[in-house]
């Protein structure tokens, strides 16, 4: 439903820090920018992280659970100088609006295409960003009775003010960790 272009423009200016919120922003960034040692990288989970230590030997900061709020308040404890934030054309910034003690650059690697197509009904629905949400509203509707899975606490806000369905947020972008969410809803664990 979603799709990626890369945006063209290797960042030269001096950093102290480089915070990803995604493997994806990572994969975009190094595929223009050369790993640093003289650069701190954060990221905003575990997921990120193993990604991010293919690129860079120590990653400095791991954020930790779902909700990118207290990941940015986290994260600003320990953010000094000017922070990179690679990211998407359509990001939330929501690190970003927590940081208080750095400069934040905000830094776009790539652009986020919608790329809508018609779904057939479905008892569960798992959304990965609000992106995703946007490109398959544009052609779909979801049931009344329909349960939906968030990754993520962005998501699963976003989700939470356009539609009325029960909404469960899987902390962490892992294949287990969603398995598991459907597992409890179809196992009525969780209601």
């Amino acid at each position: 439903m979603i799709d990626f272009r890369p945006i063209q423009t290797p960042y030269t200016q001096k950093v102290d820090w480089v915070f990803f919120s995604s493997s994806r922003s990572i994969q975009f960034y190094f595929a223009q920018n050369e790993p640093n040692q003289e650069v701190r990288y954060a990221c905003v989970g575990p997921v990120s992280a193993a990604a991010l230590r293919k690129y860079a030997d120590t990653v400095d900061f791991v954020g930790e659970g779902g909700d990118t709020s207290l990941i940015g308040k986290h994260f600003n404890q320990v953010a000094t100088g000017k922070v990179l934030f690679p990211q998407s054309n359509l990001s939330h910034q929501n690190i970003q609006k927590c940081i208080t003690n750095a400069e934040v650059i905000d830094y776009p690697v790539y652009e986020t295409l919608h790329k809508p197509e018609r779904v057939s009904d479905h008892d569960i629905y798992i959304f990965s960003s609000p992106s995703n949400v946007n490109s398959f509203l544009t052609l779909n509707a979801i049931p009344k009775e329909a349960k939906v899975i968030a990754i993520g606490e962005t998501t699963g806000n976003y989700l939470k003010n356009i539609i009325q369905n029960p909404i469960f947020i899987s902390e962490q972008p892992t294949e287990k960790h969603i398995i598991q969410k459907i597992k409890d809803i179809t196992d009525g664990i969780i209601q």
